[in-house]
């Protein structure tokens, strides 16, 4: 049944309501609190912002926001492949823009990506390669990258993940 179905359907004052009534936006889900104890190889302190002067560098806030999504790729992957060093986690506004072709719209802006390496795994192509194409078949996994064709020399061998 289309709209139009349904406004004929409807008497002239039901529609003289609906045309009169305040239209809201539904709520937006609130974003659950990561379950910290669930992922006993991580500790908020990883994922604060490397400038170490704002809000965003505070484990308290890091706590808070990162979501439980990118920690459960952060231990999935540690599990596997091993020790995991987050190189970056969130990021300030002011952090991101120093950083030479950051993207002005990065996911460490809201506490949705890391950049990492494992020891001894992702110091080659193909180590980071696979690390990758684990990643990509765990929940919550949106988008990932590494140094693979000198594209993203800085990265050296650490691994972009996307929640």
């Amino acid at each position: 049944m289309t709209v139009r179905d349904h406004l004929s359907q409807m008497s002239s004052s039901e529609i003289a309501t609906l045309l009169d009534s305040e239209y809201t936006e539904p709520e937006k889900p609130k974003k659950r609190k990561a379950r910290w104890e669930l992922f006993p190889n991580f500790k908020p302190s990883e994922f604060v912002c490397p400038c170490g002067k704002c809000e965003m560098s505070k484990p308290e806030v890091a706590e808070e926001n990162v979501p439980e999504e990118l920690l459960f790729i952060a231990q999935a992957t540690r599990n596997v492949h091993g020790m995991m060093i987050i190189t970056c986690g969130g990021r300030c506004k002011e952090f991101n823009d120093s950083l030479p072709n950051a993207d002005p719209n990065s996911k460490h802006l809201t506490w949705e990506a890391i950049d990492y390496y494992i020891p001894n795994v992702t110091s080659t192509v193909s180590g980071r390669n696979n690390v990758l194409a684990f990643q990509k078949k765990l929940p919550g996994f949106k988008y990932g990258y590494h140094n693979s064709n000198g594209k993203y020399p800085r990265m050296g061998s650490a691994i972009h993940v996307n929640v």
